[in-house]
């Protein structure tokens, strides 16, 4: 049963362009598979271009073992679990 993550990477330096096909392809490489129905999301924007820090990758591992080999690339800040949220209570 896959593993559903979250990848915060880091945004690209100040004029350059992130490219997210590399990253993902150096990421596939270490079990991370891309979500491609979720579009990455920006995080920490600010100043007054509005550049984020960094961006959420949303995809799938295997196993749980792949998460350390995910967060010790270069551009990775963290790995979370994508844990589903439901509602609770009456249904």
């Amino acid at each position: 049963m896959a593993i559903r993550v979250m990848v915060e990477i880091k945004a690209a330096p100040d004029d350059e362009m992130l490219d997210l096909g590399a990253i993902t392809a150096r990421l596939g490489s270490r079990g991370f598979r891309q979500d491609h129905d979720s579009e990455p999301t920006p995080m920490g924007e600010s100043g007054p271009s509005r550049k984020p820090q960094s961006f959420i990758l949303y995809g799938f591992v295997d196993q749980e073992s792949q998460i350390p080999s995910l967060e010790a690339q270069p551009e990775v800040i963290s790995v979370w679990h994508d844990t589903q949220i439901a509602p609770f209570g009456d249904p």
